[in-house]
């Protein structure tokens, strides 16, 4: 089994003439970006997902109908001269291979001084950002910095492009002002370079507080209750949080849960066609609901256009709280496509078997129907129905 290295990203879009371009982005110390052909493109797609040559060799000799011997042995040459040469440029690797760790340098280390701020630690030393823990010296307190770092950009033109994105980024989390939110305290540049001053948050993902705490049936309902009021002035914003998953909630020592990160979020009404090209489409693929969820090798999945959308990926973590798991057990993503377009849990005997209070399995059933009409309409609803849910038991 191989797979395609976990430095290698792959994106299409349309050019100033609308052709679909297609490119492979490595992330190494510094982001290069490739120009392919679709032909590169889809094959590298195959094994985005652990696959063999095999597998790969049999989807296309059924997608050519390919007739006699002869055509099989020309393509499964033409394949493995193909796989040969991107397995020799590391673009394809062996399922299980350790990648040596790509050291992206951060713009600060520890201890060092910028402007009013002294580093604590380096948080995150990500792609194209550098995140800090940082002690704020005019005022004594601790802060967080995340920082978009201009050295890990190949030309001025891409920096620029995710210059726009990054102050987006501020203007989401800069519209609300509630506890279970990560509050913005600014945005700033040093030497060019732009910045978000945030709050610091003592936590820790959502589910590693679960699996650490032994909770009590009253503390899962209170952690949720919370967690959905942030989600629900969300929405009331109208925003997409856009990408929701375990790490984008923390959890304090307190146990109030904190939503972070909104550098995929959009505005509902920037989902239009003028606006095409702005909008921003990521995601975690465990918490991609089914409607957005392609089994297509050119797209994994769509953006978001909908709350119910959302709905469906807030019902993962609340299923995730009670059960510890999630409802998913493939290993390629064709298969947990599959997976979540088929769930039913009103029919799925061993949830249904779960100790949970009734009221509780039929939310969690609601939020992840297959169907987005059958689901809570927004974050809303969803916090509305769970405070009725929350007085009866607590």
């Amino acid at each position: 089994m191989y797979k395609l290295s976990s430095y290698i990203e792959l994106s299409s879009e349309k050019n100033k003439n609308q052709e679909l371009e297609y490119f492979a982005v490595i992330s190494a110390k510094r982001t290069k970006v490739f120009l392919i052909n679709e032909t590169i493109f889809h094959f590298l797609n195959h094994f985005e997902m652990p696959n063999s040559l095999d597998k790969v060799f049999g989807y296309y000799k059924a997608e050519f109908k390919l007739k006699n011997n002869e055509e099989e042995t020309l393509l499964k040459d033409q394949l493995q001269t193909f796989f040969n040469d991107l397995t020799k440029r590391k673009w394809i690797i062996p399922d299980g291979k350790v990648e040596k760790l790509v050291e992206f340098e951060t713009l600060f280390q520890d201890k060092d001084t910028f402007l009013n701020y002294k580093v604590l630690s380096v948080l995150g030393n990500n792609k194209i950002t550098d995140v800090y823990l940082v002690r704020d010296l005019n005022t004594n307190r601790k802060r967080v910095i995340k920082l978009l770092n201009k050295l890990k950009f190949k030309d001025e033109k891409s920096f620029d492009k995710y210059s726009f994105h990054f102050k987006e980024e501020y203007n989401f989390a800069n519209k609300f002002n509630s506890i279970y939110i990560n509050k913005t305290l600014g945005f700033k540049t040093y030497n060019r370079q732009p910045y978000i001053l945030l709050k610091q948050i003592d936590g820790i993902s959502i589910s590693k507080f679960v699996k650490a705490n032994k909770l009590k049936t009253s503390e899962k309902l209170k952690l949720i209750l919370k967690m959905l009021k942030g989600f629900s002035i969300i929405h009331q914003n109208n925003v997409y949080h856009g990408d929701i998953h375990f790490s984008n909630i923390l959890v304090k020592k307190n146990g109030v849960p904190v939503i972070i990160d909104f550098g995929y979020s959009n505005k509902v009404e920037f989902n239009n066609e003028i606006n095409k090209g702005k909008v921003r489409n990521g995601g975690v693929y465990a918490f991609i609901p089914p409607e957005r969820a392609l089994r297509s090798i050119d797209r994994r999945f769509s953006k978001v256009t909908h709350f119910q959308s959302e709905v469906y990926q807030i019902g993962l973590i609340i299923y995730y709280v009670f059960t510890k798991d999630l409802p998913f057990k493939a290993d390629t993503w064709k298969t947990m496509v599959d997976e979540k377009q088929q769930l039913n849990l009103s029919e799925n005997k061993a949830f249904l078997k779960r100790r949970m209070p009734v009221q509780v399995k039929q939310f969690i059933i609601k939020c992840l129907e297959s169907n987005p009409e059958n689901r809570f309409s927004n974050a809303s609803s969803m916090y509305a129905n769970w405070k009725v849910i929350y007085k009866k038991y607590v």
